[in-house]
């Protein structure tokens, strides 16, 4: 059924992947091809079309609601919900009157946040074109571009998540600057609040040994005045909602479905893969004397948080597959600083393939039966 409009969408998108991977080679600098590549990506999001029944479909009838409430009826909405900024969401998007804009919004938000991401990789670990190619390809290869136009909220809320959490462990920046990104990011989508607070359990668990005692403490202590003060009643919220999740997985009526199993563990054995690279050049290094070891030790809050989120993620996996599930696109967008950061240090033409070969594989799956195979204009 739509097998036409499906082959167009998927083509589309595959060829916009293709382009964008020769123009990263061929054309000098990042910035036009990154932009040109949003532009295509959200327009695939305005004239998608979306099935009888479908997220979308059910979003823009919430979005028609809360369109035609006022103001004060919207802020009591937020006040008794777990993702407050959501109904925002939809209240200012709904009032620009076109129902495509917010595929449309989403999807220039989400894939600027992560290109942006890329970028950063791209001049901090000074890779080459080529590697850059390698490292869009695998992240486009996953087919996230129907969870972030239709289920809308997910990848919004971690792209937003993931590019703090990017600042923060990577570039070093201040989590009290990145807070309130999380936040914003935590209040979108149930499973953005769980990265978050996964995240600042990480951040206080590793920060204690590497950061000043004084700092930690006073930051630790903001964060649970502010979370106690203003938050608790989400996180409540938030914590039910997860108990129904799991409840439905346990009578078998919540979300599964098999080709979205493998492309995650796909995504989950790049992470992997990587890992291991990373840990035979960390070991290679320590019998080198000659070696710098410090730029090792301060990949380290990155590298164990990857570690942590993996555990906690297939763990997950086998508790409820559904949070499981999205928290792996999480991984999926922290699979491009890792992947930049092992091909600093390991410029292997064989890891180049394998990368390359898994990508493609992939990108195969999320076109033919992934849910990218959703994807149709007419």
């Amino acid at each position: 059924m739509y097998l036409f409009s499906r082959l167009i969408g998927v083509s589309s998108y595959a060829i916009c992947v293709g382009i964008v991977c020769f123009a990263l080679n061929r054309i000098k600098g990042v910035n036009f091809q990154f932009n040109t590549c949003v532009i295509m990506l959200a327009l695939m999001g305005f004239f998608y079309v979306p099935l009888n029944g479908s997220d979308l479909g059910r979003i823009n009838l919430i979005m028609h609601l809360y369109t035609g409430f006022s103001w004060s009826e919207v802020i009591n909405e937020m006040m008794t919900s777990s993702t407050p900024l959501a109904i925002m969401y939809y209240k200012l998007v709904g009032s620009l009157g076109d129902d495509r804009l917010l595929p449309f919004i989403t999807a220039i938000i989400t894939y600027a946040l992560c290109f942006a991401i890329m970028k950063c990789c791209y001049e901090k670990y000074s890779l080459n074109k080529n590697e850059l190619a390698l490292v869009f390809f695998i992240f486009m290869s996953r087919g996230l571009l129907m969870m972030t136009i239709a289920n809308i909220r997910t990848m919004l809320s971690l792209a937003i998540i993931s590019f703090s959490v990017y600042k923060i462990l990577i570039e070093s920046k201040s989590l009290v600057r990145h807070i309130p990104f999380m936040v914003v990011g935590s209040l979108l989508h149930v499973v953005g609040l769980l990265t978050t607070l996964l995240f600042i359990l990480y951040y206080f668990l590793y920060g204690i040994k590497k950061r000043s005692i004084f700092i930690n403490i006073i930051e630790l202590f903001g964060i649970v005045v502010l979370v106690f003060a203003y938050g608790y009643r989400f996180i409540q919220s938030a914590a039910e909602k997860g108990q129904l999740y799991i409840d439905s997985a346990n009578s078998g009526t919540g979300f599964f479905y098999i080709w979205e199993m493998v492309l995650s563990c796909l995504s989950l054995a790049i992470t992997v893969y990587c890992l291991i690279i990373y840990r035979r050049q960390k070991m290679y290094a320590l019998k080198c004397n000659n070696y710098d070891i410090d730029k090792f030790k301060n990949n380290d809050p990155f590298i164990k948080y990857i570690v942590f989120i993996l555990i906690l993620d297939i763990l997950l996996f086998i508790i409820e597959f559904n949070s499981g599930f999205r928290l792996s696109w999480h991984m999926t967008i922290m699979n491009i600083p890792l992947i930049s950061l092992t091909r600093s240090y390991y410029k292997s033409s064989q890891q180049y393939n394998i990368l390359l070969i898994i990508g493609l594989i992939s990108l195969f799956l999320a076109c033919a039966r992934g849910d990218l195979c959703s994807l149709k204009f007419i």
